[in-house]
């Protein structure tokens, strides 16, 4: 599915099932998940440069289930402001209930930047996660990241997986 810039063009609700799709082009989130599944689909060559945004898939509702799918070469950057949590590949943004499930996926070649070169306030105020960013009640189970960059700081930035809220657990 082509998609461009700063829309949200699916977003599968409770009992919604996302499958066998590639989604590509440049923007922030193709994928809304706010309960609903998305399985063997493919997210690459997305761009977020907005504060909070995030370049493949946002979970804003509990229940939601991401399983053998790739996030592939996204890229998080700066859009002119100093603070703001994004991710190159999953957005949980909030510790929802039930549980957020995240399986069987690979997570690569996704990178943070900041239009280039990040300046010393970007470096220790933004909070970025090349693979999962999650705010808690969040499963990952048998993913695989890899090949994943960003700047490193005392913020928090990371080239995997942020977990910034209780009940997350990994498992591999």
């Amino acid at each position: 599915l082509p998609y461009s810039w700063d829309t949200t063009p699916v977003v599968a609700g409770a009992g919604t099932t996302v499958s066998n799709c590639v989604f590509t082009g440049t923007g922030l989130r193709p994928l809304m998940l706010t309960g609903g599944t998305v399985v063997d689909s493919v997210f690459r060559n997305f761009t977020s440069g907005h504060d909070s945004g995030t370049a493949a898939i946002t979970v804003s509702a509990g229940g939601s289930v991401i399983d053998r799918c790739i996030i592939t070469n996204n890229v998080a950057g700066r859009a002119g402001w100093d603070y703001g949590h994004r991710s190159m590949g999953v957005y949980v943004g909030d510790a929802y209930t039930p549980t957020t499930v995240i399986r069987n996926s690979l997570f690569a070649n996704n990178r943070g930047v900041w239009n280039g070169t990040p300046n010393a306030s970007q470096k220790t105020t933004n909070v970025c996660a090349t693979a999962v960013y999650t705010k808690g009640n969040t499963l990952i189970e048998n993913c695989t990241v890899a090949s994943n960059t960003t700047y490193q700081s005392t913020s928090g930035l990371t080239a995997g997986i942020t977990v910034a809220g209780p009940g997350v657990e990994i498992v591999n």
